[in-house]
């Protein structure tokens, strides 16, 4: 299944949507023995219909495919992996790990912020039962976003210190990247003036006028507003330094 997970990373979807078809219906995919297998094709449908756009009836239909896909992870564990210390129990349980911050991105495309929490939170015990650290800062970057989108602060802040000490070890430009973006998107919308170019073919710079908007965006609001994202601000300065790291930057 690394071909369509390629495939998909390239964004090339509708190929993949196409060889999920083809695929899905082969007497090998559908044998029991092969769930693993099956869940990955129904995982990466899932996906791929996400990021061709959002709608109601693609949010619908991915989370039906990524709930398929769930399923198939614990019946592969319950008939074919052996016992804890075995490597196909680690790697279903990582897998559904997986599965399950899909199901709280999918949620939170739909704008299901309280859904999407619940999601991440059971992505984390798993990631975390099995020390899978770069996977527990990636669902502690979903969590302050979804945080963010309820205005709930004080937790946005709990999971960016968490993303932020494991970054500091083991610094992931995918990670950084998406929680600068993504938090400030959230918080200050499109005035903030930052796009993917500022964290994409721009490298780690981002703009020094969209840090001052936001800075000045936050000094104008009330208490205890003004403090809660002036604290998130000084987290989120964290991962632009991390950045700067992995691309050589002072």
């Amino acid at each position: 299944m690394t071909t369509i997970s390629c495939l998909r990373l390239a964004g090339k979807r509708e190929d993949v949507i196409d060889l999920y078809t083809r695929f899905s219906a082969t007497p090998t995919v559908r044998r029991l023995s092969n769930a693993d297998i099956a869940s990955s094709l129904l995982v990466n449908h899932g996906l791929a219909l996400l990021e061709l756009g959002e709608s109601e009836s693609r949010f619908r239909e991915a989370r039906s495919l990524l709930e398929r896909g769930l399923e198939l992870v614990d019946t592969f564990k319950r008939n074919y992996a052996g016992n804890n210390s075995d490597a196909k129990t680690v790697g279903s349980a990582i897998w559904k790990a997986r599965i399950l911050n899909n199901l709280g991105w999918c949620s939170a495309l739909a704008g299901d912020h309280p859904t999407a929490i619940r999601f991440y939170e059971e992505s984390l015990a798993l990631k975390v039962a099995f020390s899978e650290e770069v996977g527990i800062a990636q669902t502690h970057v979903n969590i302050c976003v979804s945080s963010l989108s309820l205005k709930n602060y004080a937790q946005a802040v709990s999971s960016l210190k968490i993303a932020s000490e494991i970054m500091d070890k083991t610094p992931d430009k995918y990670i950084c990247r998406e929680v600068l973006y993504e938090s400030i998107r959230v918080v200050f919308g499109p005035d903030a003036g930052l796009n993917e170019s500022h964290t994409a073919s721009r490298g780690a710079k981002i703009a020094e006028g969209v840090w001052n908007f936001c800075e000045q965006n936050a000094a104008r609001q009330e208490q205890p507003e003004r403090a809660h994202l002036l604290n998130v601000l000084g987290e989120l300065k964290k991962f632009e330094l991390f950045l700067r790291r992995i691309d050589g930057f002072s």
